[in-house]
């Protein structure tokens, strides 16, 4: 089985505080550097998430980056 194909069936968040939580739903980034090209590369692990949920996911993130002023001055003219 590829790793494409391989699905994940839960997402684990261990807290500073001992503390573990199972996620059943939900969305995790990877980034791994790559130093010799000065570039990353970026994977997704994605449990029970439907496209609505992705959706919103990536609405929320949109939302956040305005909020944090990432997109001035990229608007353009349109």
């Amino acid at each position: 089985m590829s790793e494409q194909e391989k699905g994940a069936v839960k997402i684990t968040v261990s807290y500073d505080d001992g503390t573990v939580k199972d996620l059943e739903k939900g969305l995790v980034w990877c980034l791994t550097e790559i130093p010799e090209t000065e570039q990353v590369e970026i994977t997704a692990e994605m449990i029970a998430m439907s496209g609505k949920d992705l959706f919103t996911v990536v609405s929320a993130t949109i939302e956040m980056g305005v909020k944090l002023g990432m997109f001035k001055g990229l608007e353009g003219d349109a």
